[in-house]
């Protein structure tokens, strides 16, 4: 199953590529409007604990059927992967959205890979996104709630520090002795 917060106008693209992509696929969409992205995901979440997998969306993914179709591939052929993004860049500044576990900062900051590993279908990654993200749901079962909750900085403040619902949802799941990897053939526009 698919879930999606969306504001309650939003980006058409996205819209075709969900309405030609998921329903022939057999897979249901779930959308929630509001203003509390976060909860809104956990309750959309929730209800999906009985499906193999969840695929996770933002109003501004732009996808194909290749794109879903190899995501899953990649997660079903691997059962050591948890959790499994898109290749997916930031808006506002260069990079990709996700953090190697290779000297973490919240920073973002520049990493080599070696050509090795980028021929590899996905690599192990610390923090990702939810834009084109698939969960296995039996995975995420082992995660405590609240799954997506902000952490404030150590003022209590949202300031630098912070810790957004994201990320310290990801940050959670690596507690929880769950993997996310970054799927290395499945760019997706943003």
């Amino acid at each position: 199953r698919a879930v999606m917060s969306l504001p309650r106008l939003c980006f058409t693209d996205n819209m075709f590529c969900c309405i030609q992509v998921l329903p022939p696929m057999g897979i249901p969409l779930e959308r929630h409007t509001g203003a509390s992205w976060n909860q809104g995901m956990e309750l959309m979440m929730e209800r999906c604990l009985d499906a193999r997998y969840i695929i996770t969306l933002d109003y501004d993914t732009v996808f194909t059927r290749k794109n879903v179709e190899n995501l899953l591939r990649t997660i079903e052929t691997n059962p050591e992967i948890d959790a499994l993004c898109a290749l997916q860049m930031r808006r506002e500044q260069d990079g990709l959205l996700f953090y190697f576990d290779r000297g973490h900062s919240d920073k973002p900051k520049e990493v080599a890979i070696p050509v090795e590993e980028l021929r590899n279908p996905s690599l192990p990654v610390l923090t990702g996104h939810f834009g084109f993200t698939v969960i296995r749901v039996e995975s995420l079962k082992k995660v405590p709630k609240p799954w997506l909750a902000a952490i404030p900085d150590e003022n209590g403040s949202w300031g630098q520090g912070r810790m957004d619902a994201d990320i310290a949802f990801w940050r959670r799941w690596n507690d929880a002795g769950n993997t996310l990897h970054v799927a290395t053939r499945v760019p997706v526009g943003h």
